[in-house]
């Protein structure tokens, strides 16, 4: 059974690029800060996206307080498949699938976290719909900054 704490995100989206194309858009942790506003102090150790290596940041939020995060990556299929353990102020599970398509590639994004601090556990449950919608705001705006940072070239 699913935490109810847990916020939970399925979806996909379609892009011009082939696999081998995206791959290298994705996995550039180094251009994630200058993309995304709300993401600070990105950390990769070793530097590329691989299975084993850490990913260290901060998610800006409009809350009290910034979220730490640590992203293992606990397999990685370069151009298919990126699966990861999130822990911190967060914890869970990611993963990401492409799939080429006809005209470019398919991305699967899916993930299931949920807080570990008992503030933003309570927030969760007495405020789930705005927070839902926050999320789906959230990941709306991260999709048109990289989409268009990738579409730029």
């Amino acid at each position: 059974m699913t935490s109810p704490y847990a916020i939970r995100h399925d979806g996909e989206e379609l892009f011009a690029l082939t696999p081998e194309e995206l791959w290298p858009e994705i996995t550039d942790v180094h251009r994630f800060e200058r993309w995304w506003s709300w993401l600070r102090d990105a950390d990769l150790r070793p530097e590329e996206v691989a299975t084993g290596a850490v990913l260290l940041f901060s998610i800006v939020s409009p809350l009290p307080h910034n979220l730490r995060c640590r992203v293992e990556f606990v397999e990685v299929l370069p151009g298919e498949r990126i699966e990861a353990l999130v822990s911190g102020d967060l914890k869970g599970w990611a993963t990401l699938d492409i799939e080429p398509i006809e005209d470019g590639s398919s991305v699967w994004l899916r993930w299931e976290l949920e807080p570990t601090q008992t503030p933003m556990r309570v927030l969760v449950r007495i405020a789930r719909p705005l927070i839902m919608r926050t999320k789906d705001w959230a990941i709306d705006i991260a999709l048109r900054s990289f989409r268009r940072n990738v579409e730029r070239g």
